[in-house]
Parts: C-alpha cells; sequence; structure tokens
C-alpha cells in the first residue's frame, strides 16, 4: 500500500509579519482546500492511504470529508503540544511507520520542525508561509501528482530528487539545533516575537539557500553575490560593524530594510564558523530561538544533510517524457 504522510501547520502564514509588514494571511480554509486538490492529484495516480498530523484548527477534520473509492485519509493518534513539535514528532511518526513520502504545508519554519523529526523520507514542501525558501509555490493538484508518482516508483527518485542543506548549531562542542535556509545572530537579549523584520540588530547571517524572488534574510545573500547556492557552498555575512556598506534587501513581503554590510564569504560543506558575538539570539530560519550566554562558545556547520527533497518539476517533466501517465491502471483511476 502506497502511503503519503501530510503535516499541515496551522500557524503557518499568520506570525506577527502580518502587522509590522503586509504578509500574506493563509487561512486555514485555503489550507483545506490546497489539501482537497492534492488528494485529487494523489488519488489519480494510485496512493491508497493518507496520514495526517492531526491540529486543533479543524485542517485535518476537515479534510476527512474527502471522498474517494480508492484513497482513505486518516490522522496519526499523537498526543498535540500545540507548538512546532507537533510538526517534528508528526514526522518522526511518519517515519516509524515507514510512509513513502512526507507532504509539508507552511513555511521555512515548518519544514525545519518537520527535518528535525525525519530527513530520509522525500518530502514535498508546499509554501504557506511567509519567507518561503525551502518549500516551493506548488499548485496543490500537481504537487499531489508529483509526490504520488515519486511514492510509487514510477520515476527514477535519484533524478527527481535532492538532498537539501542544513546548518547545525553547535554551543561549547554540543550540538543544539538546525536551519535549513539561515541563521542570523542577534544583539537582543531576549526571542520575543521570534520573526525577524528589523535589521538593526544583526551582526552575522550565514545563508544556505537563496532564490531571486525570495524575501527574508536569504534575500541578503542573493543580493550580494547573484547566487542561488548549492550543494557545496553557503554563505557568511557580517553586518552593522564600522566601515560598512548600506544595502537595501526586501526583508519580508512588502518590508525593504537597509543593513550595514562589512563583508561576507562563501563557506564550503563541513566547514565550522565560530561567531564572534558573545551574548546573543539565534534566529534559525528567520525565527528567534536560541539565547546564548556570553560565556559560551558558538559555532555554526554546513552540512549535506537536511531532507531529502522532491523536484516537483523533475518529477512532471520526467512524467510527460515517459508518458507514464499513458499508464492503463493510472488512466483509469482519473
Amino acid at each position: 500500500m502506497t502511503t503519503i504522510g501530510i503535516i499541515a501547520n496551522p500557524m503557518a502564514g499568520k506570525d506577527i509579519r502580518r502587522l509590522v509588514a503586509h504578509g500574506r494571511y493563509v487561512s486555514n480554509n485555503e489550507k483545506v482546500n490546497t489539501l482537497r486538490r492534492l488528494f485529487v492529484g494523489l488519488d489519480s495516480v494510485g496512493v491508497e492511504q493518507v496520514l495526517m498530523m492531526p491540529d486543533y484548527d479543524g485542517i485535518s477534520s476537515n479534510c476527512k470529508n474527502y471522498r474517494s473509492k480508492n484513497l482513505k485519509i486518516e490522522t496519526l493518534d499523537m498526543r498535540l503540544i500545540d507548538n512546532e513539535m507537533d510538526s517534528t514528532n508528526a514526522a518522526k511518526i511518519l517515519k516509524e511507520l515507514e510512509v513513502d513520502c512526507i507532504i509539508t504545508l507552511g513555511g521555512d519554519g515548518t519544514n525545519r520542525a518537520v527535518a528535525k523529526g525525519c530527513t530520509t523520507i522525500p518530502i514535498l514542501p508546499i509554501s504557506t508561509g511567509t519567507n518561503n525558501v525551502f518549500p516551493e509555490n506548488i499548485e496543490g493538484t500537481i504537487a499531489g501528482i508529483a509526490a504520488g508518482l515519486v511514492s510509487k516508483n514510477l520515476v527514477n527518485i535519484n533524478e527527481t530528487t535532492y538532498k537539501s542543506n542544513s546548518l547545525e548549531v553547535w554551543i561549547d562542542n554540543s550540538f543544539k539545533d538546525i536551519a535549513l535556509v539561515d541563521i542570523a545572530v542577534s544583539f537582543t537579549d531576549s526571542v520575543g516575537a521570534k520573526a525577524i523584520w528589523t535589521t538593526s540588530e544583526l551582526s552575522e547571517i550565514f545563508v544556505i539557500k537563496a532564490k531571486s524572488t525570495a524575501t527574508g534574510l536569504s534575500s541578503i545573500a542573493y543580493m550580494l553575490s547573484g547566487d542561488e547556492l548549492n550543494k557545496d557552498k553557503g554563505i557568511h555575512i557580517r553586518a552593522n560593524s564600522t566601515n560598512s556598506k548600506n544595502l537595501k534587501v526586501p526583508l519580508a513581503p512588502g518590508l525593504i530594510k537597509s543593513i550595514p554590510i562589512k563583508n561576507w564569504k562563501y563557506i564550503k560543506t563541513d566547514s565550522r564558523t565560530k561567531i564572534a558575538q558573545s551574548s546573543c539570539v539565534l534566529a534559525l530560519d528567520g525565527e528567534r530561538t536560541l539565547s546564548v550566554k556570553s560565556s559560551s562558545k558558538v559555532e555554526i556547520a554546513l552540512k549535506n544533510n537536511g531532507p531529502v527533497v522532491i523536484s516537483t518539476d523533475k518529477v512532471i517533466e520526467q512524467a510527460a517524457l515517459s508518458n507514464i501517465m499513458y499508464n492503463t491502471a493510472i488512466a483509469d483511476r482519473i
């Protein structure tokens, strides 16, 4: 039986950047509609079962009324904490159940939480967050077809997926956490509302994934280098120091900020960089997360150990070139 896991974050697309900027509000009704279109795509290529993370906001319960003779929708039996740990715990359970693929609905933070629970099962990240660099803006129907084709081994998984990078946080030689897109070192002394929407508090930034069209901290790296980066490298930026030059960047949707750049350089896989700031807060994938004491030694390591990610474009291209959608078993299900 082909089984797909789904982790839809009910809080994605709703943080403070709707107040301090013009971030798009993604309602849970919109997420449900996306999932229903996703189910149509999964159903069309013969997926038999979907296991969803439960939630208190009605996403999973409203999806269970999807009507199909062949696709069964169920929710995981798990205790909810009502924070990002739900996504991490759901990913761990889906890994134990050996699902064929995990589909996420959320932003960079959601996928970071999922990666903390599982990096071995292929994931297809659908963007419903704020600064979406890791997930893609994919139509639900197409995402369902792509995830289904990969899960049923109807396309070459080595040609249609890639192993993503991660940034590891090491404090006093002990591993603490990860990020999938960027880590920022903040002068602030508290986590606060988590989301970063100012640049004056930043002293260092590490970026491993960038897009020319993305907003957020990763846009700083792209504006400096014109490089979307790859599995072999990242960028380390020093900011808000003497002899700095101001760089304008889209820090959030509808929010342009200037950041004084001192210098920047490429970093390579398996490298470790010690941060210069003593007492600070580390923002992981755009959200303040870890408070660091002045006596601690903090190092950031670039690793090629992130999630295996499905490339929707490559899956659909291979399906078209191989005439997979003419397969009788599949055509009969549409």
